[in-house]
């Protein structure tokens, strides 16, 4: 548990952090959000897993998450033209001119197939041959061996719209479904997906990925600064496992 006296440094880190400021006074950043990320961005609810804890954090440093939706693919470019002063969600081995925060969320993809189909998928490498149906940029944020493997599938799409990927994946048109586990997982109730196929098939589940550690980008790194302090209270003082568990999130 984190001490009183942890507590207090931290709270006044946050208060005296560059711009912070309090009550009604935040003040408003233009984010730019990926659409389509149930249960981490919620879009048309402005909340979700992700979201809630960014906004949380931005907000006990100061400052006012004014959404700016986009595709999911789009969010690279928004940051690195500067069309907005936030971005989630980074990987941190992207070269990048914008300053990053501390790791925010942790997403865990896997490669999903049909029980019934009983395929051996151990490895990256696995995939080849196969046709497979992954998230936008997928070829950007999974490990350069993906990308690669990739090219020897009989079919690859990334799609934006990612209850695509368990449609794809019930209907039998793709062998393979690469996404993180908590978005695949919500999409399998969705009724896009249950009304044009059999969403009660078995799936198993090939722990393929490492885990992706995802970072908040800043055009400003005072503010970043200011958000670092404010997600690490979060964390010691337990509200960042309670947003976490409201979602049933896996993490």
């Amino acid at each position: 548990m984190i001490s009183k006296l942890r507590r207090l440094l931290l709270l006044v880190a946050v208060l005296f952090a560059p711009g912070a400021v309090s009550g009604d006074d935040l003040k408003p950043l233009n984010v730019a959000v990926g659409l389509s990320l149930p249960p981490y961005v919620i879009a048309d609810e402005r909340r979700g897993m992700e979201y809630d804890i960014v906004r949380e954090a931005l907000a006990d440093a100061g400052y006012e998450l004014v959404p700016v939706f986009m595709d999911f693919g789009d969010v690279l470019g928004a940051m690195s033209d500067q069309k907005v002063d936030v971005a989630m969600t980074y990987p941190g081995d992207l070269h990048v001119s914008a300053t990053l925060s501390q790791v925010h969320i942790i997403y865990h993809n896997q490669a999903m197939t049909l029980a019934s189909r009983a395929m051996e998928i151990d490895a990256i490498g696995d995939l080849a041959g196969k046709s497979v149906i992954a998230f936008q940029n997928a070829r950007s944020y999974l490990p350069d061996p993906y990308r690669a493997t990739v090219e020897s599938s009989t079919v690859y799409s990334e799609v934006p719209e990612q209850y695509l990927q368990n449609l794809g994946l019930f209907t039998g048109d793709f062998d393979v479904a690469v996404a993180d586990i908590n978005i695949f997982n919500w999409y399998t109730d969705d009724p896009r997906v249950t009304a044009a196929s059999d969403a009660d098939q078995a799936v198993t589940y090939h722990d393929i990925f490492p885990p992706t550690p995802y970072h908040v980008a800043f055009q400003d790194h005072h503010i970043r600064d200011a958000f670092d302090v404010a997600l690490t209270a979060m964390k010691e003082s337990g509200r960042y496992g309670e947003i976490i568990d409201s979602y049933g999130g896996i993490q």
